[in-house]
């Protein structure tokens, strides 16, 4: 991602929540971070999106299924932002690594709904093929336009910069093909299991408010701001009186407080048991905050 937003130039709008080194590489680079809402009371919020095209915006990122919410975009919400991308000229980024981690049916992805918007899709071996240590992806483009052409070919001189490629991991890479995808069936049973002892112990919370995951190893969920100035502070003291360990929801929106709640992440890849454990002493901190 880094290299791309070298290659662009432009300002790329990205969803809030959105994955924190996306956010994290835009301010290294010294380029505005905006970001359009993906959890209204109506889920993505298109008119947010088009009010944030500016002069500088060269494309969308789409992250689908959402890291960190696990959440999936309709095919209603696609077609809306494809709208909005051929109306403005913009490339579509696609990150679409959890496609294939979906709960029930697998979301569209972008290239099948248009052959008129340049598109540029995110892949990784990391999750699909358990593979998070070798850090492994591919960039793939679909649409070539002009200016898609002309991207492609700036990242593609920027990567041949790059020394000490990854080599044990390509190598991997290479073998998980030739493995097939038969695990993932029985990987997806238990981790939708998890997902659903975790939301369901999460609601014994007064107050708290889930959003249902439905692909990945990732929940969103918000709590009631109370004595806590912020997330950072809450986490912070969670951990201190109970070992129990969450994201705060700021490093992927940027805001400390929204709706009169304090967000967090949480990953639903413990065992079942740990699970129970871990809700339970966030209920009890809950209780005596």
């Amino acid at each position: 991602m880094e290299k791309l937003l070298l290659a662009f130039g432009g300002q790329m709008l990205m969803p809030s929540p959105c994955f924190p080194p996306y956010l994290e590489h835009h301010d290294y680079h010294g380029k505005s971070v905006i970001l359009y809402q993906t959890l209204g009371e109506r889920g993505l919020d298109l008119d947010d999106l088009q009010r944030k095209i500016g002069d500088d915006t060269v494309a969308i990122l789409v992250i689908n299924p959402s890291n960190p919410t696990g959440k999936i975009h309709s095919r209603n919400e696609l077609e809306g932002i494809i709208d909005i991308a051929k109306r403005a000229e913009l490339v579509l980024v696609a990150d679409e690594v959890y496609n294939e981690l979906a709960f029930e049916e697998r979301p569209m992805r972008l290239r099948e709904l248009t052959k008129e918007v340049p598109i540029l899709e995110l892949g990784s071996f990391s999750k699909k093929y358990l593979m998070c240590g070798d850090r492994v992806g591919w960039f793939a483009f679909y649409n070539v336009n002009e200016r898609l052409a002309e991207l492609r070919d700036a990242l593609f001189r920027l990567c041949t910069t790059r020394l000490s490629a990854n080599a044990p991991g390509q190598l991997a890479a290479i073998a998980a093909l030739e493995g097939g995808t038969a695990h993932l069936e029985t990987m997806l049973l238990e981790i939708k299991q998890r997902a659903r002892v975790m939301t369901g112990c999460l609601r014994d919370i007064p107050n708290i408010k889930i959003v249902e995951p439905q692909a990945g190893f990732y929940l969103w969920f918000g709590l009631p701001v109370g004595r806590f100035g912020n997330d950072l502070d809450f986490i912070r003291e969670l951990a201190n009186q109970e070992a129990v360990y969450i994201l705060p929801g700021s490093g992927f929106t940027r805001t400390a407080v929204e709706d009169g709640r304090v967000w967090f992440r949480a990953v639903f890849l413990p065992p079942v048991e740990d699970i129970r454990e871990g809700v339970a002493r966030i209920r009890c901190f809950m209780a005596s905050a």
